[in-house]
């Protein structure tokens, strides 16, 4: 994938930076495992994000969510968020990975929000499965279309090709009741049971 842009890993509940902005924050239930193995057979999730728009005139930070599911319908650990401070077009694409952990693997979706200062210019969602090996790579990539749109999509729809589109179902990150509320995504606050 060449030298440009930032990694981010996610193993289990470990999500740590590896680029610039380096930070650790808990995530999805799982396994404690150290940072990301480079063996490119070890089974992950990526998402790559990307944009055309210029960076930071009209996109100057992303915040990435994640959260994962261990049903096919959505049963969910809490969503959570890392934010990426973008000072240069160099500073993307943004990899991020997810290694299974855990019993919250049948699905994982990603939220990526494009914002200029305090506004939102555009979201977009997308829910992958684990490969049977290997790692399973898609893209998530702000257009010049949709930045330039007269007025921003609504909070269930997502801009693809200069156009208002639904998110995908069953909707992650806008369904609370697909939590499990009794399992914690915070490392600092471990479900009923004891800690990793």
């Amino acid at each position: 994938m060449g030298g440009r842009g930032r990694e981010t890993t996610m193993s289990g509940r470990l999500w740590s930076g590896l680029g610039p902005a380096a930070a650790v924050l808990g995530v999805l239930v799982g396994s404690w495992s150290g940072c990301a193995s480079s063996d490119p057979t070890r089974l992950r999730l990526r998402v790559v994000a990307d944009t055309d728009v210029a960076i930071p005139a009209q996109v100057d930070w992303v915040r990435v969510w994640v959260v994962a599911s261990r049903t096919s319908e959505g049963s969910l650990c809490t969503p959570t968020s890392r934010d990426f401070v973008l000072t240069r077009a160099g500073d993307l694409p943004l990899y991020v990975d997810y290694f299974p952990g855990g019993q919250y693997d049948f699905w994982v979706a990603f939220r990526v929000e494009w914002y200029r200062g305090a506004t939102l210019v555009a979201a977009r969602e997308l829910i992958q499965q684990f490969p049977a090996e290997g790692m399973r790579e898609a893209e998530i990539r702000l257009q010049t279309e949709c930045v330039t749109l007269p007025t921003a999509c609504a909070s269930d729809e997502q801009c693809l090709d200069g156009l208002c589109v639904g998110l995908p179902p069953p909707g992650p990150f806008a369904s609370p009741e697909l939590i499990d509320t009794v399992t914690s995504c915070d490392p600092q606050t471990p479900p009923d049971g004891g800690g990793d």
